[in-house]
């Protein structure tokens, strides 16, 4: 994976099978970035679990995560949305920070620390996804494509250590890619330098306004969110420039209906 170091990824377990260590590999078959992803790849040879992870590897962080202001993202491809479940969950010291389940086409996310997790959205198989979960301010906010799915109240105060990546099994291969993490403005910034969103917004950061290129889509509404998940501002048929002076300081999305009802988003940092 563009990025990361071998001494980041450790197996879940004491001793993976040979079968296990196979189905977790470095692929070249597709990526988000660069050339390269990780892929826990169906396995004929192991059997399939309809509740637990069958395979599962951990991407430890270099540096503990205030879980006042704490993000991590990733890109998601999955093959099959028909049986196979697989499931992305970070951790603090002693408890889950979070969790985010792909089932049978539908996300599922954890909202409260032991409970069941609760239905947020859609998912479409053999597609990039980008997942987001960002902890500020004692609330946890999921988005998924720029949008926000569901916000909760942050389910630990501990500090975020690791995030693993599992699936079940049942079919299908997953593919992982763009692993970042740290705080919420930092994630931000990459994300905006990467020019991983089809929104362009300058200037960034911006005080008084922003203007915003769309890349050819013809743009119906907006509405920008706050860090913490509320609605700020919203329109119609937004001009290129969109007055920003009111906002307090801080991170913001930006998220735009199109013509043709596709949802497209990008962030932006009022100074």
């Amino acid at each position: 994976m563009k990025g990361q170091k071998d001494n980041e990824w450790v197996f879940s377990w004491q001793r993976p099978t040979q079968a296990e260590m196979d189905a977790i590999q470095i692929s070249r078959d597709k990526a988000s970035t660069g050339s390269q992803s990780l892929k826990i790849a169906y396995n004929s040879k192991s059997p399939a679990s309809s509740t637990n992870a069958t395979y599962e590897i951990t991407h430890l962080y270099k540096t503990k995560l205030d879980a006042n202001d704490a993000a991590f993202s990733v890109d998601v491809y999955l093959t099959d949305a028909s049986k196979t479940f697989h499931t992305i969950f970070g951790e603090g010291e002693k408890e889950t920070a979070f969790r985010v389940n792909f089932k049978g086409g539908e996300v599922y996310v954890l909202t409260k620390s032991d409970e069941s997790l609760v239905y947020a959205g859609k998912w479409n198989a053999n597609k990039w996804m980008k997942l987001k979960v960002e902890s500020l301010n004692g609330k946890l906010n999921y988005y998924l494509d720029g949008k926000l799915i569901k916000s909760v109240p942050a389910i630990t105060k501990e500090k975020w250590t690791m995030t693993s990546f599992a699936h079940n099994n049942a079919s299908g291969d997953a593919y992982f890619d763009n692993v970042k993490y740290g705080s919420t403005k930092s994630l931000a910034v990459t994300e905006i330098q990467k020019g991983e969103n089809r929104l362009v917004i300058n200037p960034n950061p911006a005080s008084e306004f922003i203007n915003i290129k769309s890349g050819g889509y013809n743009l119906e509404a907006y509405k920008i969110y706050s860090s913490d998940g509320k609605l700020v501002l919203e329109g119609t048929k937004p001009a290129e420039r969109i007055s920003v002076s009111s906002l307090p300081k801080g991170v913001y999305i930006l998220t735009a209906q199109t013509a043709d009802g596709q949802s497209i988003s990008s962030k932006f940092i009022k100074k």
